[in-house]
């Protein structure tokens, strides 16, 4: 029995009847453009953010500018769009944008950190959708690479998100992300077993995902740049099939 652990998902996932370590993973290919705002958020991301704390005051009604049929999403999307536009973001400024009182929004997180341990999850959900989308699970080692193509390109064209996914401690009591990342590690662990069933699945996704994740964060702080998303896709495929075929005939 294999296991590890990885982020906070669970220490095992169950492929073909054994138990295979969790590990995040990189899925399916999809093209896309990187727009004008989002490749300068390439270029600026870690912008010093406060970590506001206020006692929050349950007896306080809601403000009246309309009404939230789920107020934990709307918190939710709204803070998703202002950390994807490059604004630092609050409890308070959330709920302002929201239309609700300052302390509406702790009766659904605790504080900025629970707030952001959600967004994390949004985005492992969001990047599990966009990997699976009109994919099956691959069965080539081509496919394979798409994976890891599809992985750096969700890096780069969602690069806020992706650094708040893997940049802050993963709060393990949080079952939300628990789960989200769960079923993104055993994403990749299945894939991997697919393509090679003969192999250590176990191995080959920490070292499949290193690389990958490697690849996105180079990209992501300039130490590679392509003159397009085109060729950042080709040197990522072809790094991939350099080192699994490699891997492949021994």
């Amino acid at each position: 029995m294999l296991t590890l652990k990885v982020d906070c998902s669970p220490s095992r996932v169950n492929i073909g009847g054994s138990a295979v370590a969790h590990l995040i993973p990189a899925v399916s290919y999809r093209r896309f453009h990187i727009s004008e705002r989002a490749n300068s958020a390439i270029l600026n991301l870690a912008k010093p953010q406060s970590h506001e704390k206020v006692v929050p005051d349950m007896s306080e009604p809601a403000k009246s500018s309309y009404h939230h049929g789920d107020l934990r999403a709307t918190l939710i999307s709204i803070a998703m769009e202002m950390l994807e536009r490059g604004e630092t973001f609050s409890i308070r400024a959330v709920a302002r944008e929201a239309g609700v009182s300052a302390t509406a929004p702790y009766r659904h997180f605790s504080g900025r950190e629970a707030l952001e341990s959600a967004l994390a999850a949004e985005g492992l959900r969001n990047l599990k959708a966009d990997l699976t989308r009109d994919r099956p699970q691959p069965s080539s080692l081509e496919e394979l690479a798409d994976f890891g193509v599809a992985y750096v390109e969700f890096a780069l064209r969602r690069p806020a998100l992706f650094r708040l996914m893997f940049g802050n401690e993963c709060n393990i009591h949080d079952e939300e992300r628990v789960r989200a990342a769960a079923e993104v590690h055993e994403l990749l662990a299945t894939a991997i077993a697919g393509v090679f069933p003969g192999s250590d699945p176990l191995n080959l996704a920490l070292g499949g995902w290193g690389l990958v994740h490697g690849l996105a964060f180079l990209y992501l702080d300039r130490k590679l740049t392509a003159p397009s998303i085109e060729k950042v896709a080709a040197q990522v495929r072809a790094s991939l099939l350099a080192v699994f075929s490699t891997g492949s005939q021994h």
